[in-house]
């Protein structure tokens, strides 16, 4: 086997394990030295309110969309307090960000019990959303025990 059919399998195994799509593109790239932009949680979280504020009136009321919107502003606090970044690789999510992520709400935050389970329950929106896209290996939001 040449060195390059051997490249180009090791990229697709590469592919295979770490439960990616295998397409050619995807090949060419780590062929290359071309990593994927990882999908990032802020952005995930952005994005979800975007497509909300379109559907408002239609599917979802104004209220719905402002406790999306002070929940994003809650998670952005969170990574900058926890984290001291601009935003976080949904593949870095676990069970401790989200334990770490209540304990903001409830003690920085001064949240009440009904808000920070309304604020963990609209996050849990958006990790589902990623969850179903693969991003994640596993759904962070599970304790692993």
């Amino acid at each position: 086997m040449n060195a390059f059919r051997l490249k180009t399998f090791e990229a697709r195994l590469f592919l295979v394990e770490g439960h990616k799509d295998v397409t050619v593109s995807a090949i060419k790239n780590l062929l290359r030295g071309q990593q994927e932009k990882s999908k990032t949680v802020l952005e995930v979280f952005t994005q979800h309110n975007q497509q909300m504020a379109a559907l408002v009136g239609n599917e979802f009321a104004a209220g719905t969309l402002e406790r999306y919107k002070t929940s994003l502003q809650h998670t952005m606090a969170f990574i900058r307090w926890k984290y001291k970044v601009a935003d976080l690789e949904i593949s870095k999510l676990d069970f401790e960000f989200v334990s770490d992520y209540d304990f903001l709400l409830r003690s920085v935050r001064k949240c009440g019990h009904n808000s920070a389970i309304k604020y963990i329950a609209n996050f849990r929106k958006i990790v589902n959303k990623c969850v179903r896209n693969g991003w994640p290996q596993k759904d962070p939001l599970r304790d692993s025990r």
